[in-house]
């Protein structure tokens, strides 16, 4: 009698993190639309942020399901390619250019990328875990910095090179929506080097496997 787990599982688990990633993202693009504001001072008219909502929810959604969303290639680049139609519809309603959102969209699929490259690399349950925290830590974090920055500077108003590393995923994709930001240097090479070490953990991992495969056989 055949195995119908194994006929069923590929996919379940497409879909369902597949579903839940689009229902997301429709509703962050319905509260846009419907003129929710989602804090005390929220900039008005409240679809003019749509684009900043969508950024915002991907980035930060993508980190708490890492694993889920990341597991395995199909889904990777499921979530990947899903996401800029979403991004697309946002932008259309905030009313803003394409062309302008390009360098965030572009970070956005870097960070897409690192996460899922993470998401292979981290094997356990308890690594995959300690992945999605550290991940959200970052997103999240970075905002702590920035909010305690712009209420206690006391010297210039821009902040430093090294606070522009560590601000985080969350933080650098809404500065690259600004037509007047500071240098996108700083958060590309902290991105670069999260993604890299991400790359080589996953080659060490693949070595391994081998070596080990090669030594069962022989």
């Amino acid at each position: 009698m055949p195995d119908m787990t194994s006929v069923d599982r590929p996919v379940v688990s497409t879909v369902a993190p597949l579903g839940v990633w689009l229902l997301v993202q429709l509703l962050a693009l319905t509260l846009s639309a419907a003129r929710v504001p989602l804090s005390h001072r929220f900039p008005t008219p409240v679809e003019q942020s749509a684009d900043v909502v969508m950024l915002c929810t991907q980035t930060l959604c993508a980190a708490l399901l890492m694993p889920w969303l990341f597991r395995n290639r199909t889904t990777s680049v499921s979530v990947m390619l899903t996401a800029l139609p979403m991004l697309m519809a946002s932008v259309l309603l905030a009313g803003v250019e394409l062309t302008s959102q390009l360098d965030a969209w572009a970070y956005l699929l870097g960070w897409l990328l690192t996460l899922a490259v993470w998401s292979n690399a981290l094997r356990t349950d308890n690594s995959k875990r300690f992945g999605v925290t550290l991940a959200s830590a970052w997103c999240l974090g970075g905002v702590i910095l920035r909010y305690v920055h712009q209420e206690f500077q006391t010297g210039a108003s821009e902040p430093g090179w090294l606070l522009r590393v560590v601000s985080g995923p969350l933080v650098d994709v809404v500065e690259f929506t600004r037509e007047t930001r500071s240098s996108s240097l700083a958060p590309v090479l902290s991105m670069l080097t999260v993604l890299i070490l991400g790359i080589i953990v996953n080659a060490v991992r693949s070595r391994q496997f081998i070596h080990r495969l090669s030594t069962a056989r022989s």
